[in-house]
Parts: C-alpha cells; structure tokens; sequence
C-alpha cells in the first residue's frame, strides 16, 4: 500500500515538474462577440488570452498568425475571416529603417460567411492583434489572393 502512495506521489511530482519545464509566451487574441449589433452600437470586441510556445518550429510570427486565422477558442466569438481561410505566407522584412511585415491569405478570407467578420472589419483587428502583440511591427502588408489589400504604417 505505501508503494502505490509513494509511486502516486512521485508521478504527480513528475507531472508537476514536466509541466513547469514547457516555456511559453502570452499572446492577447481579440475577436469580436458574436451578438445583434446596431449601427448605432459597435460591436464589442472581446481578449483571448493563449500560452503558445516560446521557440516555433515556424516561427513566433508565422504562429501568431496561423492563429489568429484559425480564429478564436472561445465559442461565443467570430472569427476574424471565413472558416477555410488560409496563411500561405507570413515574413518580416527587417532592416535598420523599419520592420514590415507581409502575410498573404488564400481568397476563402473575401468570403463573408455568417459567423465571421466583414472584410473590412476583420482587416483592421487582424493588424491591430499583430501591433498589440508585436511592438517592433511598423509596417503590415496584408495580401488576399495575391493583392495588396492593406497597407498599414505606424
């Protein structure tokens, strides 16, 4: 019997000390709450926060925006562009000058289907997740389907 505590014990120990190994950073995602809004009322826009790694395979920016196109976890927010939209770019150009980032999304982004943004809305809070979370982003060029949809410079 005291063999099976000790063994409880030091796999909770284990557990605790692997969980505490794994670095990640905090990302704040805003999307907007699903709900009828007025033109008179702006539609309120809600913060998700997520841990993701420290160190991606990909990269934290091309992350970020994976994510941020995936949409949100929480059920009762939209997502930014239509379900099935895809990154098929993200790079950051630096240079002494400024930093700009391209990201060029698949043409599933124009698409308005009833649970994401408008276009127009979703452009603006997909730059301004990047800018919030990326503070040394002067400059984003955003593409959907090949054109330069936004321009966007600090």
């Amino acid at each position: 019997m005291q063999k099976i505590i000790l063994r409880s014990v030091f796999l909770i120990l284990f557990s605790f000390l692997l969980s505490s190994c794994s670095e990640e950073k905090k990302y704040t995602f805003r999307f907007p709450k699903i709900g009828i809004s007025s033109e008179r009322e702006s539609e309120k826009i809600v913060s998700e926060i997520r841990f993701l790694p420290i160190i991606p395979s990909q990269g934290e920016i091309r992350l970020f925006v994976d994510e941020l196109v995936l949409g949100p976890q929480t059920p009762r927010l939209r997502p930014l562009f239509s379900l099935g939209t895809s990154v098929e770019f993200c790079f950051l150009f630096e240079s002494d000058e400024k930093n700009v980032l391209y990201v060029g999304l698949s043409e599933k982004a124009i698409g308005e289907e009833g649970s994401s943004c408008d276009i127009q809305r979703g452009i603006s809070l997909f730059c301004q997740n990047i800018r919030t979370n990326f503070k040394n982003i002067e400059e984003i060029v955003l593409f959907i389907g090949g054109i330069v949809v936004n321009e966007y410079q600090n």
